[in-house]
C-alpha cells in the first residue's frame, strides 16, 4: 500500500494554526451570501459554509464529521451561528448536502469526479509510467492534471488502484514489446543463463553479478573477455531501444534482486524482459570498469615510471658527480691565463680520450631533465601492449570535438601493430606503409616531453617523417587515459564515459530559461554585464584587504610567506556543568530501542518494499525492516545478528535487503529524519540550516575489488564514506567514493535537487574539496563555496588586470584574469547549468570531466577561469574577516566530529564493509547513515526535554553553553544490548582424553 503521506494528495491539519484558519478557513462576504442564498437555517448554513472551506482546501469533499473541530469553531465564529454535533452527523446523510456539493461545485468551476475524469487519470498515468516507477509519483502527476483540468479529485484508494492498474499495464506493454522481437535462439540463450550443471563452476546467471576485482593486468584481460561474453548474450538488434532509460534501470535493479530460482518462477514475458535489462546494464557497467581499470593501469605505470626516474638518479649520482667535474675542469682551462691555443691543449687534456663517452653520457643525463621519465615506462609497457590493443578492439571509442587527430593516432598504431620495425614512416603514401587507407599521422597534439622521444627530433621544427613505434603507442595510450577522464574521448554504451554533451538541454530550452535564471540568482547572462560585474566585485574585495591589512593582527608576512594565526580558544562559562546535568538526566536506552521509537514517531520504514511492487508481502515488514537497518546500519552482519537477536534468521535479513530496500529508499527515510529533526527548536540555535560542511572519513573494505585503492592521506586499502553534515549537526547526504577520487567532485550532488526542508546554500569543507573548476560551477549553481584551505604558498592569486597594483599584499598575485575567455564561454557554462538544474546530468559529471585539463576542452578553461575569480575573492574574505573564519571552522569541526560518531556507530565487523559488491557497499553507507540520524534524532528528542526541565527548576543555562552543545553524545546508548548470565546453567561435562586421529595423505 502506498501511504498517503508519501504524496500530494491534499489533507487537512488535525490542529490548523490560528494563522491557517484566518487565511484558508475564513468565508468571504460572497461566499456568506451564497451560503445563505442556498440555505434555510443555521444548521444548513454553518454546514454549507463548511462544506465549501474544505472542499475549496482539499478538492474533494470530506464528511462533517471528521472535519477537525477547530475549522468548525473558527466558521461559527465568522458566521455568528452555533450548532450541535447532532445536527452536523446529520447533514452528512442528507439531501442537502448533495445538492449542496452541486452549488459548490459550480461557484468553484469544478467539475464532478466520473468517467471522463477517470480517462484523464490513466492516460497521464500511462504516460508518467514511461520514466517513473512509484506509485507516488504517478498519483502525484495525476493530481496535478485533475487539478489542471478542474476536476474534483477521487479518494486516495481509488488513485492509488489506478497507479497500480497503470503501472501493471505499461510494464505488461513493456515486456510484449521486449519479447516479440526475440528470436527463438535468443530465448534459447536467455534461458540457458539459468541453467545449473554440475561442477565447480557457477551458473551464468551468478556469474553476471559478478563484480570485477582489483585493477590488475589480470582482471584487465578478465574483464575484456567479460564484455564479449556480456555482448554475446544479448540481440543482435536493440531490443531495448525504445524503452525508457528509467524502465531500464528498475527492470535491472529488480532482476539483480533475484536469485536463479526465483527468476525461473517468473513468467518468460517477464523472466526475458529482466534478463535483458540486466544484461544492458552490466554491459554497459563492463564498458565503465574497463575505462576505470585502463585508467588507474596507466597511471599506475606512470608512477613507476616516476619512481624509477629517481631509482636511476641515485645510482647514477656518481656519473653526474663526473659531468660536473668535468665541465668545472674544462672552465678553469678556459679562463687560464694561456693564450687560446694553450687553453685549448689544457681542455683536451681534461676531455682525454672520454670525449665519445662524455657526450653519451649527457645525452642519457638530458634525455631526464625536467623530471622527463617517460623513458622509462617502456619496461612496464610491454607486459600490458597485447590487452591495451586488445582494449582498442573492443571497446567503441569516439571523439565528442571535431578534433580526430588522437583518433587518428589510434588508427594508426592499430594498422603498425604487427610491425617489427621501430621507427616507421608517416607519409601515407611511403610504400612502407602497410595500410594505405590509414589516416595522415598529424602530431601536433604530442607534448613536449614526448616529442623527442616520438619523433627522434629535438624541437618542434618541421614535420616528422618517422615515429618510433614503441614511444608512439606509449604516447597515445596516455594521452587517451587524459581525454576519456575530461570527455574530448568517450565511449559508447557507456554509464560513466558517455557522450556527456548529449545530455545537455538544446541551447533553445536554455535560452527561455534565461530571463527567469537571471532573475532568481541575480547573475547577468550577459557576458558583459557578467565579466563588468565580477571585475568590480574582485577590485572590491582586494582594495578592502589591502587597505585593512595592516590593521589585521592576526594575518602578517613572514619570510615572504602569508601566515594566519589561529584565534585563542574561548572557554564557555557554565558549559562543562549543563553537559553534566544532561549526562546524568538522560535515560539509558539500547540502540535497537531507538530505532524502533523513531521509526514510530516518524515511520521511516514506510519507503521500505518489494522492488517488483507487485511481490508478496512478508509478515511483521517493520520489524524486520528495523533489524535489516540495524543489522546492516552497524556491521554486524546478517549472521552475527540472528544469533543475538530472536525470531530472525540470515536469510530473512539477507532478502529484505536485496529485495526490498535500494540507496533511493534509504535516503527518503533519512529525508524524513531530516524534516522530523528541522521541528526540534534546538538544532536552530546551534546554526540556521543554511550552512552545511563536507568532509570524508576512510572505510576499511576487502582489497578484491574495484574501489579498493591505497591512500597516502588515510593509510590503507579502503574507499571513503563522504558526508554533507548541516550547521545543525544532521547529516544530510552520503556518497562512497574510491580513495583515489577527488573528494570536490562530489560536493555539489544532491544540494541542487535536495527534497527536504533544511536547504543549505554554503558549503565549507577543508583543502581537498575546493578548485578553482569547483568555485566557478557553484558560483553559477547559486552555491557559496567557503572552503577551510590550508598550504597558502601553493595557492595562485589572481589580479584584475596586470596594471592594477597593492600596497600592502602585491606580492601575494602572480597571475591575471583572463575575462575575454569568461565572457566569450559564458553561454556554454550557462547551458551546462541549467542542464544540471533540469536533472539532465549530474554535477559529479560535470566536475569530474572538467577535473582534468584538457588543450581541447575550453569549456573547463572558462569555468577554471571564472573560480580563479571567485577563489581569489573568497581568499581575500578569508584573509580579512576573522568571524569568516571561525565560522568555518566550526562547520568542518562538526563534520570532522560526525565522522568520529558515525565510525562508533558502525561497531561490527571492526569497521570493514565486508563486501565486494559496489551497490552494496553504498547501501551500507547509506544504513550507517540512516542509523546515526536516528540517533541524532533521538538526542536532540531526549536534550530538548531535559533543558525544558531544568529551565523549570530555575536552573541557570546560558544562550552560550547551549550552542556549545552537540546531539552527538552517546554514553547513554548501549550499542550492544542486554545479555542474561545464567549462572544456573549447567554445561555438559568435559572430557580431556578424546582421541585425535589423523589420517596422513598419501
Amino acid at each position: 500500500m502506498t501511504a498517503i503521506q508519501e504524496t500530494a494528495y491534499p489533507r487537512l491539519k488535525s490542529s490548523p494554526s490560528s494563522k491557517d484558519l484566518k487565511a484558508i478557513y475564513t468565508p468571504t462576504s460572497e461566499e456568506l451570501e451564497l451560503a445563505r442564498k442556498h440555505t434555510k437555517n443555521q444548521q444548513t448554513f454553518l454546514c454549507f459554509l463548511v462544506l465549501l472551506k474544505t472542499y475549496q482546501r482539499l478538492g474533494y469533499s470530506i464528511p462533517i464529521a471528521i472535519t477537525p473541530p477547530k475549522i468548525i469553531q473558527h466558521i461559527c465564529k465568522i458566521a455568528q451561528t452555533t450548532v450541535s454535533s447532532p445536527e452536523l452527523r446529520d447533514y452528512d446523510c442528507s439531501k442537502s448536502r448533495t445538492r449542496h456539493l452541486a452549488i459548490i461545485r459550480g461557484f468553484l468551476d469544478i467539475k464532478a469526479y466520473g468517467k471522463k475524469a477517470a480517462k484523464v487519470v490513466h492516460k497521464t498515468m500511462m504516460q508518467a509510467a514511461t520514466t517513473l516507477q512509484d506509485y507516488g509519483d504517478l498519483i502525484n502527476v495525476a493530481l496535478e492534471e485533475l487539478i489542471r483540468q478542474r476536476f474534483e479529485l477521487p479518494g486516495f484508494t481509488t488513485l492509488e488502484r489506478m497507479a497500480r492498474k497503470a503501472r501493471k499495464a505499461f510494464t505488461e506493454e513493456i515486456y510484449k514489446r521486449i519479447l516479440k522481437p526475440l528470436k527463438k535462439s535468443n530465448r534459447k540463450q536467455l534461458d540457458a543463463l539459468f541453467v545449473v550443471e554440475d561442477g565447480p563452476t557457477s551458473a551464468p546467471w551468478n556469474d553476471l553479478k559478478q563484480e570485477p576485482g582489483r585493477p590488475t593486468l589480470g582482471e584487465l584481460k578478465d574483464l575484456i573477455e567479460r564484455l564479449n561474453w556480456i555482448a554475446s548474450l544479448r540481440p543482435q538488434t536493440d531490443v531495448l531501444a525504445d524503452i525508457p532509460e528509467a524502465k531500464i534501470k528498475q527492470l535491472a535493479a529488480e532482476a539483480r534482486s533475484l536469485d536463479i530460482a526465483q527468476m525461473k518462477r517468473l513468467a518468460p514475458e517477464k523472466r526475458y524482459a529482466l534478463s535483458l535489462a540486466f544484461l544492458a546494464r552490466q554491459h554497459a557497467q563492463a564498458l565503465d570498469d574497463l575505462a576505470e581499470i585502463f585508467i588507474k593501469r596507466m597511471n599506475a605505470m606512470h608512477r613507476k615510471g616516476a619512481d624509477a626516474l629517481q631509482l636511476y638518479r641515485k645510482e647514477q649520482q656518481e656519473r653526474t658527480d663526473t659531468l660536473i667535474s668535468t665541465l668545472k675542469d674544462l672552465v678553469i682551462a678556459f679562463n687560464s691565463d694561456a693564450d687560446l691555443a694553450q687553453r685549448l691543449v689544457k681542455m683536451a687534456a681534461v676531455i682525454h680520450d672520454y670525449g665519445q663517452t662524455l657526450i653519451e653520457d649527457c645525452d642519457a643525463h638530458l634525455d631526464h631533465t625536467g623530471n622527463n621519465y617517460l623513458p622509462f615506462l617502456r619496461q612496464y609497457y610491454s607486459s600490458h601492449r597485447a590487452s591495451l590493443f586488445r582494449l582498442l578492439e573492443v571497446v567503441p571509442l569516439h571523439s565528442t570535438t571535431q578534433d580526430t587527430r588522437l583518433m587518428d593516432a589510434m588508427a594508426f598504431i592499430q594498422a603498425h601493430r604487427t610491425s617489427r620495425k621501430l621507427w616507421i614512416a608517416t607519409d601515407a603514401s611511403d610504400a612502407t606503409l602497410e595500410d594505405a587507407d590509414t589516416p595522415p599521422l598529424i602530431l601536433t597534439w604530442i607534448s613536449n616531453p614526448w616529442w623527442s622521444l616520438v619523433t627522434g627530433q629535438s624541437q618542434k621544427r618541421s614535420v616528422p617523417t618517422q615515429v618510433h613505434r614503441h614511444y608512439l603507442e606509449l604516447c597515445v595510450f596516455s594521452q587517451l587515459l587524459l581525454e576519456l577522464q575530461s570527455g574530448d574521448i568517450y565511449i559508447e554504451g557507456s554509464s560513466e564515459y558517455h557522450n556527456y554533451y548529449s545530455q545537455l538541454l538544446p541551447w533553445e530550452e536554455c535560452e527561455a530559461q534565461l530571463a527567469d535564471y537571471s532573475q532568481r540568482m541575480k547573475i547577468p547572462t550577459d557576458g558583459k554585464a557578467f565579466v563588468n560585474q565580477l571585475r568590480q566585485y574582485l577590485i572590491a574585495v582586494t582594495k578592502k584587504t589591502d587597505q585593512a591589512f595592516p590593521r589585521n593582527t592576526q594575518a602578517q608576512f613572514e619570510q615572504d610567506k602569508l601566515v594566519i594565526r589561529r584565534p585563542k580558544r574561548v572557554h564557555i562559562k557554565g558549559l562543562s556543568v549543563l553537559k553534566q546535568e544532561i549526562e546524568k538526566r538522560i535515560q539509558p536506552i539500547n540502540l535497537l530501542d531507538i530505532l524502533g521509537d523513531t521509526q514510530q514517531w516518524l515511520n521511516w520504514t514506510q519507503f521500505f518494499k518489494p522492488l517488483s511492487g507487485n511481490a508478496s508481502r512478508i509478515a511483521n515488514p517493520i520489524a524486520r525492516y528495523i533489524a535489516t537497518t540495524f543489522c546492516y546500519g552497524c556491521g554486524l552482519g546478517p549472521s552475527q545478528l540472528s544469533r543475538s537477536l530472536k525470531n530472525f534468521n540470515p536469510r530473512q535479513l539477507f532478502r529484505v535487503n536485496q529485495g526490498h530496500v535500494t540507496t533511493g529508499t534509504l535516503q527518503k527515510a533519512i529525508n524524513v529524519i531530516i524534516d522530523g529533526y528541522n521541528k526540534f527548536d534546538l538544532p536552530k540555535l546551534w546554526g540556521s540550516g543554511k550552512h552545511a560542511s563536507v568532509d570524508g572519513t576512510k572505510w576499511d573494505i576487502y582489497e578484491q575489488n574495484l574501489l579498493a585503492e591505497y591512500h597516502i592521506r588515510y593509510g590503507g586499502y579502503g574507499g571513503i564514506g563522504y558526508y554533507h553534515v548541516s550547521d545543525t549537526y544532521i547529516a544530510l547526504f552520503s556518497h562512497f567514493i574510491p580513495c583515489g577520487v577527488y573528494e570536490a567532485i562530489y560536493m555539489l550532488n544532491g544540494l541542487h535537487d535536495n527534497p527536504t526542508q533544511i536547504r543549505p546554500d554554503t558549503i565549507h569543507g577543508d583543502t581537498h574539496s575546493q578548485s578553482c573548476t569547483v568555485f566557478g560551477l557553484s558560483y553559477l549553481l547559486g552555491i557559496k563555496l567557503m572552503p577551510r584551505i590550508r598550504r597558502w604558498k601553493h595557492l595562485v592569486f589572481y589580479r584584475p588586470s596586470r596594471s592594477t597594483r597593492y600596497k600592502h599584499i602585491d606580492s601575494l598575485f602572480t597571475e591575471v584574469i583572463d575575462w575575454k575567455l569568461i565572457e566569450q564561454y559564458l553561454p556554454d557554462m550557462l547551458r551546462v547549468v541549467l542542464s544540471i538544474k533540469a536533472g539532465k546530468v549530474s554535477p559529479s559529471t560535470i566536475l569530474r570531466k572538467l577535473g582534468t585539463k584538457s588543450h581541447k576542452n575550453k569549456l573547463f578553461q572558462a569555468f577554471h577561469a571564472l573560480g580563479c575569480v571567485l577563489r581569489t575573492g573568497f581568499l581575500m574574505e578569508y584573509i580579512n574577516d576573522v568571524d569568516l573564519r571561525q565560522l568555518i571552522q566550526g562547520a568542518t569541526n562538526k563534520s570532522e566530529t560526525f565522522n568520529a560518531f558515525i565510525k562508533w556507530i558502525c561497531f561490527g565487523g571492526d569497521g570493514v564493509l565486508a563486501t565486494n559488491n559496489r551497490e552494496e557497499q553504498r547501501k551500507r553507507i547509506r544504513y550507517s547513515h540512516l542509523v546515526a540520524n536516528c540517533l541524532i534524532f533521538y538526542n536532540v528528542s531526549e536534550m530538548s526535554r531535559i533543558l525544558n526541565e531544568l529551565n523549570q527548576e530555575g536552573f541557570k543555562i546560558t544562550p552560550e553553553a547551549v550552542k556549545a552543545l552537540s546531539p552527538y553524545i552517546r554514553k547513554h546508548i548501549n550499542r550492544l544490548g542486554q545479555y542474561l548470565l545464567n549462572l544456573a546453567r549447567i554445561p555438559g561435562e568435559i572430557n580431556y582424553d578424546l582421541p585425535i586421529q589423523m589420517t596422513l595423505g598419501t
